[in-house]
């Protein structure tokens, strides 16, 4: 636990300091021996280094400052000044010993310069010299009373040092120059918890609740004072004490909410006191009643709902609290778009996607800067077929996040269902160019290129674009299903097309589609027992559509069985099958191809 708090740093102006330095350097030759001895013309020699070395060290020339107050020692090795300028440089740049060694030789040489003092005992405490620190601190406070930075140094070596009692004592005393102060009760909580005082640690929090009762951490810090005390007792086994600790905490914030009934932030940390009594029901009524004051920020009722997120995914009870929670949210924070992101994410984790989609929507309307609400509403687009919305969505997205290449990616998609084809390629060349160090993603962009490519009888840029997919990604098995298929309409390479279909239904045992890929390869190459092998399995599985029926069509004829064959020809018909030669096969009794 840390304990300490802001440290107050002294600043000074450049101007300040070359004048503090010149009037120290001039005291310091009255009051050092050999000061009385350097002749007028070293003296003026040494203030003109000095004032040359202050120069280079406000031009940020370090390491000639350095040098010009070396120099000025060489010239008289009791100017503290210089001492001192040369310990600050040191200590900035991690020299720890040389700035510890000038800085001791400032602070003795003139041991009531607070610069010099002070300069000093921040050196020691940085080296972790703490209980030298100590000391000099202590002289800082009898030179300067009132300068409560120094009663903050004191206690910062004094805790180093494990002088705990003394720290609170210096507390007391900051306290009593500056009066009630939160950052100072806050620090002897810490201290009290740390030497075991645990009531009275306890009470320096509560003495903050009272004084800020809107301030939540402090309710925080006094939740995890019981909870680091009663799992103190826990592992010691002592149950006895865990159970009482426990009820000191239940009764703390029993007693907060009598004072304030709709408090939310005793609320929250009673619940959190249920839960560990595994009395959830209670802890749920609670958590309701805190969720739903306006006055709690949206950011410390998400942390509840979040813990009632990942409980719910195998708890059907937990599932439903969760989503009750996630709408009092919404409905006490309408115009936040956390709340309703937060509703979105449960909603689709349960596959309620059009609900989920809502409120992403009603998310993204209050925050459009957040680009993790847009893809999840582009995902939700493309998942539910709705290419019109994906078309428009993605477009705003573009134009908002102009460097992500998802929203490019699902704008082509959009575009190739709407048979724009041109205007698809040119988006996906343009998405294409935002991937880095994604090659799933890039296989995606180029197969749908492929596809693109395909759809405006471009063959030889669509084979391109799919060996490049595969090049990047070999077992996408939406591009070897895809590529295999359009190659074997075109009766072209064949047995390339026979590798890729095997291999695709081996990454996809139980996709239809392409076993019925598969089942067209081996038609083309005239296994057509091997073929018709591949679409019993289909017809017995599933209610095939009219493809694979006429496709079943065309493999009986070749084997023979034209009755058979224009069965199937007329139920894929009556599917809605729209071939180029369908009615043909049908009105002839015989096949075309």
């Amino acid at each position: 636990m840390n304990t300490r708090p802001m440290r107050l740093r002294q600043s000074i102006s450049t101007v300040f300091l070359v004048l503090l330095v010149l009037c120290s350097c001039k005291t310091k030759e009255k009051s050092t021996a050999s000061s009385s001895d350097l002749k007028s013309e070293v003296v003026m020699e040494l203030n003109r280094r000095f004032v040359d070395a202050c120069k280079e060290k406000i031009k940020g020339n370090l390491e000639l400052a350095v040098n010009g107050y070396n120099d000025c020692l060489t010239l008289d090795p009791n100017n503290y000044a210089s001492h001192y300028e040369l310990a600050s440089l040191y200590n900035s740049q991690g020299r720890s010993e040389l700035a510890l060694s000038h800085a001791k030789a400032a602070a003795l040489g003139d041991p009531h310069n607070e610069w010099y003092l002070l300069l000093y005992a921040q050196v020691l405490e940085e080296a972790h010299h703490s209980s030298e620190a100590a000391a000099e601190y202590q002289k800082l406070i009898k030179l300067a009373p009132g300068k409560l930075e120094y009663y903050y140094g004191y206690s910062y070596t004094l805790i180093d040092m494990g002088k705990y009692k003394d720290a609170i004592k210096v507390y007391d005393e900051i306290e009593h120059q500056m009066g009630p102060s939160d950052d100072i009760t806050l620090q002897k909580a810490k201290v009290y918890d740390r030497i075991g005082d645990f009531d009275k640690s306890v009470e320096e929090v509560r003495k903050l609740i009272r004084q800020n009762p809107q301030e939540t951490s402090y309710y925080a810090v006094l939740s995890q004072l019981f909870q680091n005390r009663a799992a103190l007792y826990k592992a010691k086994g002592n149950k006895e004490k865990e159970a009482e600790i426990n009820e000191k905490m239940h009764q703390i914030f029993k007693d907060l909410l009598k004072e304030d009934p709709t408090n939310p932030f005793a609320l929250l940390s009673l619940s959190e006191y249920f839960l560990s009594k595994q009395l959830y029901d209670s802890a749920y009524v609670t958590y309701k009643i805190a969720l739903a004051n306006p006055d709690l920020d949206i950011d410390s009722k998400m942390k509840v709902v979040l813990k009632y997120y990942y409980e719910s995914e195998t708890d059907a009870k937990v599932k439903a609290e969760c989503e009750e929670l996630c709408r009092i949210i919404t409905a006490v924070h309408p115009t936040e778009a956390k709340s309703h992101a937060v509703l979105a994410d449960f909603l689709y984790r349960e596959k309620r996607t059009v609900e989920a989609r809502s409120e992403y929507r009603r998310a993204v309307d209050l925050d459009k800067s957040k680009y993790v609400l847009w893809n999840q509403l582009l995902i939700i687009d493309s998942e539910l077929n709705d290419y019109g919305l994906l078309l428009t969505d993605s477009k705003d997205a573009i134009e908002l996040f102009p460097s992500q290449p998802l929203p490019y990616f699902f704008n082509g998609a959009a575009l190739i269902q709407s048979r724009k084809y041109p205007e698809a390629i040119d988006m996906l060349n343009t998405g294409l160019i935002y991937v880095f160090d994604n090659k799933p993603l890039e296989g995606q962009f180029l197969a749908n290129l492929g596809d693109a490519y395909y759809k405006m009888k471009d063959f030889k840029k669509s084979d391109d674009a799919y060996d490049k997919a595969l090049a990047v990604d070999p077992d996408n098995s939406y591009v070897l299903n895809n590529y295999s298929y359009y190659l074997s309409l075109r009766n072209e390479n064949l047995e390339k097309a026979e590798k890729m279909s095997k291999r695709s239904n081996e990454l996809e045992p139980a996709n239809v589609n392409f076993q019925d890929t598969y089942a067209w390869i081996l038609y083309r190459l005239g296994k057509y027992n091997e073929a018709k092998l591949i679409m019993d399995k289909i017809l017995a599985a599933t209610d095939p559509g009219a493809v694979i029926l006429e496709h079943y069509g065309d493999i009986l004829y070749h084997l023979e069985q034209r009755e058979e064959a224009l069965k199937f020809w007329l139920r894929a018909k009556a599917k809605g099958g729209t071939s180029e030669f369908l009615d043909k096969k049908i009105t002839d009794r015989k096949l075309y191809e």
